[in-house]
């Protein structure tokens, strides 16, 4: 994943963040029904974000880091 982390100077991939997504809700033993109740966003809406067709608002990602306890720092450069 460390290869796709980046796609150009100043833009992460789509890719990256949605299998960030997906690794902190798995990591969590949660559904994606249980993350888009916390969220308030359709199942749907996290599966094109998990599948990298979307990606969240930033006012989401913030909301995603704090239900997960990190930074949004960290979310953005984390390296497996």
């Amino acid at each position: 994943m460390k290869g796709n982390r980046i796609m150009r100077a100043g833009t992460i991939s789509s890719i990256f963040i949605g299998q960030r997504i997906k690794d902190l809700r798995k990591n969590n033993n949660e559904t994606i029904k249980d993350l888009s109740k916390v969220l308030n966003v359709s199942e749907a809406t996290i599966y094109s974000w998990e599948a990298g067709q979307r990606i969240p608002r930033l006012e989401l990602l913030v909301n995603i880091c704090n239900k997960y306890h990190v930074s949004l720092d960290s979310f953005v450069f984390y390296e497996n």
